[in-house]
């Protein structure tokens, strides 16, 4: 296992869209995942960086990108990214109960019950996750997170017209008014405003390619970020998906 050099600049940084972020004090984790073909270190771009540690066959790959020249490649077996527990991934602490999610996702292979990221180490130390499944011509993801550490509210309906080998933007957010969204490139898929929204704090590590302890997520994934106590998403409607990497301040 080999950890990240995480200071900010790092590697061939892709150029930034959209101007300053307004939210960029909020964003908790950055991952643009640029670098060499094959290697085992990224930045975390965040204002307060967070390490990295690569597991199993986890690593840069130039040959797939959405921004930049280089994403992250997981083999579906057994390759994973880990992050040490933080507040920062308490998405209902008593600072602030908003929050958005946001990521490219681009699944090679058609496996169900494919493990995204998320704080779920285990059933009683279950805080949020994000999982998919992907079956020919359609993919489904869901948001779920507990407020009990053990049972889970879900958030996404089902299939819908998501190819595998093709990249895909997913968003989650949650309001002022506990109200939980996802959206898939760009078209909301899926909304609810549960009578308990609040979700349990995991001692957990956070994980990316993994939760439960199984690591299975087959394609590349590009420009994860979080944001916490800000809720850039607030429409019944659809959003803008990205033309460009995300903001670097």
């Amino acid at each position: 296992m080999l950890k990240v050099n995480n200071l900010i600049g790092f590697g061939n940084r892709r150029a930034a869209g959209g101007g300053s972020d307004p939210f960029f004090a909020n964003v908790k984790l950055l991952l643009g995942f640029e670098g060499t073909d094959g290697s085992t270190t990224t930045t975390d771009e965040a204002p307060s960086p967070h390490a990295v540690t690569f597991n199993g066959n986890a690593q840069i790959d130039t040959a797939q990108f959405k921004f930049g020249s280089s994403s992250c490649l997981f083999d579906g077996t057994g390759d994973y990214l880990t992050i040490p527990d933080s507040a920062d991934w308490d998405l209902s602490d008593a600072n602030s109960d908003l929050f958005t999610i946001e990521f490219w996702i681009r699944p090679h292979g058609n496996v169900g019950n494919q493990r995204v990221m998320g704080q779920a180490p285990s059933s009683g130390n279950w805080s949020w996750d994000i999982n998919s499944t992907w079956s020919g011509g359609n993919g489904s993801v869901q948001f779920r997170y507990t407020s009990d550490g053990s049972s889970p509210t879900t958030i996404g309906t089902g299939t819908a017209n998501l190819a595998i080998d093709t990249w895909h933007f997913i968003a989650v957010s949650k309001n002022a008014s506990g109200k939980i969204r996802i959206w898939r490139n760009g078209t909301l898929d899926d909304s609810a405003t549960p009578a308990n929204s609040a979700i349990f704090n995991s001692t957990g590590t956070f994980d990316i390619g993994r939760n439960f302890a199984t690591a299975n997520l087959d394609g590349w994934m590009d420009e994860i970020r979080i944001t916490k106590g800000a809720c850039r998403y607030d429409t019944d409607g659809s959003i803008t998906v990205p033309t460009a990497a995300f903001p670097r301040s």
